[in-house]
């Protein structure tokens, strides 16, 4: 069981924790981005509430404070969404390229017999 989850943490590494500083800011950042993305989504229905309230109490100049902020952290969740895909895209591509590599390596690791016992390609 533990050995099982260790290879698949291994394997799955290169999504979590890159090689190069670069990728592991781009991961931190994403993090970031995801956690404010996360916060502005929680906080918006929050000032979409008090709008009502102070709609209901007449209280134009609160009401139009309380829709502007709302607007505005509906508009940063919705941005920092996508800025989090667009920073760890290039995680994406290089943790691609090191399974890739993986792939390989163990598919040339395998013997010749291996290799020759399966029939690729014969109909």
């Amino acid at each position: 069981q533990m050995c099982i989850r260790d290879r698949l943490l291994c394997v799955l590494r290169p999504y979590f924790w890159p090689t190069g500083g670069w990728n592991r800011a781009r991961v931190l950042s994403t993090w970031v981005a995801l956690a404010i993305s996360k916060g502005a989504n929680i906080l918006a229905p929050l000032y979409f509430g008090a709008a009502v309230n102070s709609l209901k109490d007449r209280d134009l100049t609160d009401t139009v404070q309380q829709l502007v902020a709302y607007a505005f952290l509906k508009f940063a969740n919705s941005a920092f969404k996508e800025g989090q895909s667009l920073v760890y895209l290039k995680v994406k591509q290089q943790a691609g390229f090191e399974m890739q590599q993986l792939a390989l390596k163990h598919m040339l690791l395998l013997s010749y017999d291996w290799h020759v016992s399966k029939q690729l390609g014969q109909v």
